[in-house]
């Protein structure tokens, strides 16, 4: 369950994984698949679930994406705020395309930020290994050194070039689907 605070302090924690929430999830992206989809999207989707999601539910990797959910999922919404400033938001109006490209920008912002601090800076990795919220050690310390055996230099430049990768990502999207 993701835990924030109003002062920048998050977390997220998971319990044991439970089959029944599993195969309820399989089931309902499958029937979700089988109902949107049709033709070689429905047979490349419904293959991918069948080995992709076992893949990642039933491997280490559950407990990779859990702890950088949060830092994906920011770049996430910044490179959805930075396409709809490209493409005029849902209403078209320059208020709407000022905040999406705040956002956007505040986002990939702060992530280039903390990478860059992190991969070049011993008083920033200092500072965020005696920072972390609620007294757990920060994601990317435990991404680092508990499941990938890294320095976390190493996952911050990774995560410096997923930071950099939204601006392009946003812009291609915009363009793919102007094109349209």
């Amino acid at each position: 369950m993701p835990a924030i605070a109003l002062d920048g302090h998050a977390a997220a924690v998971h319990s044991d994984q439970q089959l029944f929430l599993v195969a309820m999830i399989v089931l309902t992206l499958a029937t979700s698949a089988r109902k949107w989809l049709a033709g070689r999207a429905r047979i490349v989707a419904l293959a991918t679930l069948g080995v992709l999601y076992p893949a990642l539910a039933f491997t280490s990797a559950r407990e990779l994406l859990h702890l950088a959910a949060g830092h994906a999922g920011e770049l996430a919404f910044a490179t959805l705020a930075l396409w709809k400033t490209l493409d005029g938001g849902f209403t078209d109006t320059r208020a709407e395309r000022v905040l999406y490209g705040t956002v956007g920008w505040f986002l990939v912002g702060k992530n280039v930020f903390l990478a860059w601090g992190l991969a070049t800076s011993a008083s920033s990795r200092a500072w965020y290994a005696e920072n972390g919220s609620f007294g757990l050690t920060n994601d990317y310390i435990r991404i680092a050194e508990d499941l990938l055996g890294w320095r976390l230099q190493s996952v911050a430049w990774v995560a410096l070039l997923a930071s950099l990768a939204a601006l392009p990502i946003g812009i291609g999207i915009w363009h793919r689907l102007r094109e349209r």
